[in-house]
């Protein structure tokens, strides 16, 4: 599940998936040849989702991205949950396959990358995704991965109000509390 996008007005959604050897680094790019190296892992397959097109599901072929299917989703405005069985993603035996995901949401139609989950990869190398070890039976991905952590953040001078020459200290706090759930 993806929440807080709206297919119709935000962008594209591509859910990269690595489930074993083979595969490729390159960012799929609609209007043409990807960006090689950009993907912190091997991915196998990729789920695309746009408001233009169906669900579609890709694997790759000599390092290309190739369509193999479309898939199952379902939005509900900003929610959008993708229905893939294992068959499509080539996994036998779950409880024995890691996954990896990176999800990446882009302008529509374009290249042009806004976000990814996780989301400490832009302006830098991507190298954050998430790694399921084993997708057995009672597996809830990210279960508590991305629980509420809304922080509440103040920073004080003391002296509160003060010219500061040079040579001369100012003392800060900073405070951080967590008022949400995590």
């Amino acid at each position: 599940r993806w929440q807080g996008l709206n297919l119709a007005s935000d962008g594209d959604l591509y859910l990269y998936l690595g489930t074993g050897s083979g595969g490729t680094t390159t960012l799929f790019d609609p209007n043409g040849a990807g960006v090689s190296g950009m993907l912190p892992f091997t991915a196998n397959y990729l789920v695309r989702l746009s408001a233009t097109l169906t669900p579609t599901i890709y694997t790759t072929n000599g390092g290309a991205w190739t369509t193999q299917s479309s898939v199952n989703a379902v939005t509900n405005g900003s929610e959008i949950d993708v229905l893939l069985p294992f068959a499509d993603l080539g996994i036998t035996n779950p409880a024995a396959t890691v996954l990896q995901l990176l999800g990446v949401v882009s302008e529509s139609d374009l290249l042009d990358v806004w976000a990814t989950v996780p989301d400490q990869n832009l302006g830098r190398v991507w190298t954050q995704y998430i790694e399921f070890g084993a997708l057995g039976a009672g597996i809830v991905p990210a279960a508590g991965v991305w629980a509420d952590t809304q922080l509440n953040v103040q920073v004080t001078a003391n002296p509160a109000a003060a010219l500061v020459g040079v040579g001369n200290t100012l003392g800060v706090t900073v405070t951080v509390q967590n008022v949400g759930s995590a």
